[in-house]
């Protein structure tokens, strides 16, 4: 933040004041704070726990079940009879659809 941001930073804050919003005025406040340079480039040299696994070939094609993190499991884990999912199915569509 700089002095030709204030002017804007104003009506903001004035907006948010009139509509009852005072978190972000809080969080203006603690800004020196929370905003660490030297804390934010630290979490990248921290090790990574949960990587995901890169493609060997980047352009080849994937079929479709492998792009799921969970599989999916279909109706059986759901509780809900056919003509149900045929009548949601039917109202998710377009109304010129469904004729």
């Amino acid at each position: 933040m700089n002095w030709r941001t204030t002017p804007t930073l104003a009506r903001v804050l004035a907006h948010n004041i009139r509509r009852g919003q005072i978190n972000f005025i809080r969080g203006i406040m603690n800004y020196k704070r929370v905003y660490n340079v030297e804390k934010m480039l630290a979490d990248h040299a921290r090790p990574v726990r949960y990587e995901l696994p890169t493609r060997a070939e980047p352009n080849a094609p994937i079929a479709r079940p492998a792009l799921y993190i969970h599989a999916p499991r279909g109706r059986t884990a759901r509780i809900i009879d056919g003509s149900t999912e045929r009548s949601k199915a039917a109202l998710a569509r377009p109304a010129e659809l469904r004729k």
